[in-house]
């Protein structure tokens, strides 16, 4: 606000923010706390959104099982020609997702954020 109120000459502040939308998600689809405790427990589970969803819109790497592994015990693994820098998302054996790394440009990935699947096959 500030950047635009002193294009206009004349100041500005913001008074109230309300965010509406992140990453595809509107505020419709949000649920508060006070919802979910009132919810059964099976209820619950279906307010979850896979953990990749926040992530759709960036690339993604798929690994076999041996390179999924390198990638889970945090070792940069050949991956996918991606621009240097670049965030991807990471996926293991089965669609697995396996969590975000970074590519140096030159064909690997490093891990940034790593989620441990439930089962050591990914």
């Amino acid at each position: 606000m500030e950047d635009i109120g002193h294009a206009l000459g004349c100041g500005a502040h913001v008074e109230v923010l309300r965010r509406t939308t992140v990453a595809g998600f509107s505020v419709a689809q949000a649920v508060t706390l006070e919802q979910l405790e009132a919810m059964a427990p099976a209820d619950r589970l279906d307010c979850l959104r896979p953990m990749d969803s926040m992530v759709q819109h960036w690339p993604a790497a798929w690994l076999d099982a041996g390179t999924a592994r390198l990638f889970r015990h945090g070792q940069a693994v050949e991956g996918g020609d991606f621009p240097v820098g670049e965030l991807v998302r990471v996926y293991g054996g089965g669609g697995v997702f396996l969590g975000i790394g970074c590519s140096d440009g030159k064909g690997r990935i490093a891990p940034r954020r790593v989620v441990v699947p439930w089962s050591d096959d990914a």
